[in-house]
């Protein structure tokens, strides 16, 4: 299920939020709070084109529900399992970034 592009990865930030931080894709429980081992949850790109890349890629249906402009904000959230190991940078000492 993974969706992003190598061309995304630049976008792709990990955050260490309190226990509240949970994954927007539709039908994921993932959520901070379980602890689950190497589980990481990334905002949304500032771009608005790959913002709208990764609205369609996690199968968001934009419509009176759910408009990306206005519920995707800097708290919302996408868990790691929806990338692929190429999607993330890393430093020397290997930290995700």
């Amino acid at each position: 299920m993974n969706f992003c592009h190598q061309s995304e990865a630049t976008s792709v930030k990990v955050h260490n939020m309190p226990n509240r931080d949970h994954c927007c894709v539709p039908q994921c429980q993932n959520n901070r709070a379980k602890n689950i081992p190497g589980l990481t949850f990334h905002q949304f790109p500032k771009d608005e084109f790959l913002r709208k890349q990764w609205v369609v890629k996690i199968r968001r249906d934009v419509g009176k529900s759910f408009r990306a402009s206005t519920l995707i904000t800097n708290g919302t959230r996408v868990c790691s399992v929806y990338f692929k190991e190429a999607d993330f940078k890393r430093t020397l000492t290997g930290k995700k970034i």
